[in-house]
C-alpha cells in the first residue's frame, strides 16, 4: 500500500508539469492569435485611409476636370499642349503610394469623358502616358527600397532615374498610339511633324508629371505628415 501510494506521489508533478506545459502552450497560441488580429486590424485600418485619402484626391481631380475645355490643344490632333490634371494623379501616387494613385487615376481619367472635346481619345491617352510615371517609381520602390517605402522617392537621384525611364516608357508607348491616332483622324499629316511633336510635349509633360509633385510633396514635408507607405 505505501509502494503504491509513493508511486502515485510520484507520478503526480509528470502530470503537473503536462499540465503546465499545455497550459503554456496555450497562452501562447492565445498570444499569437492575438498578435494576428491586431496586426490584420491595422492593415485594415490603412488600406481604409488610403481609399479614404485616395477618395479625396480624386475628388480634387474630378473638380478641375470641366476645366481642360479650356486647355489650348493642337488644332486637329486634340493632344494638350499643357495638361494640369495628371499633376494632382501624381501628387496622390507620390503621397499615398499606388493604390491612392490608381484611385485618384481612374477616378480623374473618368471625369474628363464629359468634358474633354476629343474624348474618348484625349481622356484614354491621358490616362495611358500617366500611368508608367506611376507604375515605373513604385516598381522600382518595391524591388530596391522595399524596406523603406514611399521615403525612397524622396532622393532626388533615385527619383530621378526612376522618372527619366518612366518617361522612355512613356514615349515608347505614346509615340505608336498617335502615330496610329493620326494615320486614322489625320492622314494628311506628315510623320515627322507628328513625331516632333509627341516627343516634345510628352517630355515637357513628364517634367511636369515628375517634378511639381516632388515639390509639393517631399520638398514641403507632406509625405513624412501622411507616411501612407
Amino acid at each position: 500500500m505505501g509502494i503504491l501510494i509513493k508511486k502515485v506521489s510520484s507520478q503526480r508533478p509528470m502530470v503537473d508539469a503536462k499540465v503546465d506545459e499545455f497550459s503554456d502552450t496555450g497562452a501562447e497560441r492565445s498570444a499569437a492569435d492575438s498578435e494576428l488580429e491586431l496586426t490584420k486590424s491595422v492593415e485594415t485600418s490603412e488600406r481604409t485611409k488610403k481609399i479614404a485619402v485616395g477618395a479625396v484626391l480624386a475628388a480634387l481631380s474630378v473638380a478641375v476636370a470641366p476645366s481642360v475645355g479650356f486647355i489650348a490643344r493642337m488644332a486637329g490632333w486634340g493632344i494638350a499642349l499643357f495638361d494640369h490634371v495628371s499633376l494632382f494623379w501624381m501628387v496622390s501616387f507620390v503621397i499615398g503610394g499606388p493604390l491612392v494613385g490608381a484611385i485618384s487615376l481612374v477616378a480623374g481619367a473618368m471625369a474628363l469623358f464629359p468634358f474633354d472635346p476629343f474624348a474618348p481619345f484625349g481622356p484614354i491617352f491621358k490616362l495611358v502616358a500617366t500611368f508608367p510615371m506611376m507604375a515605373i517609381p513604385w516598381f522600382g520602390v518595391h524591388r530596391l527600397r522595399k524596406e523603406i517605402g514611399g521615403e525612397a522617392l524622396s532622393k532626388r537621384r533615385f527619383y530621378a532615374t526612376l522618372m527619366v525611364i518612366a518617361f522612355l516608357v512613356r514615349m515608347a508607348l505614346m509615340i505608336p498610339i498617335n502615330l496610329v491616332y493620326a494615320s486614322i483622324f489625320i492622314p494628311d499629316w506628315e510623320v515627322s511633324y507628328i513625331l516632333t511633336f509627341v516627343i516634345i510635349l510628352n517630355s515637357f509633360q513628364s517634367f511636369w508629371d515628375a517634378t511639381i509633385p516632388f515639390i509639393i510633396v517631399h520638398s514641403t514635408g507632406v509625405f513624412k505628415y501622411f507616411k501612407m507607405w
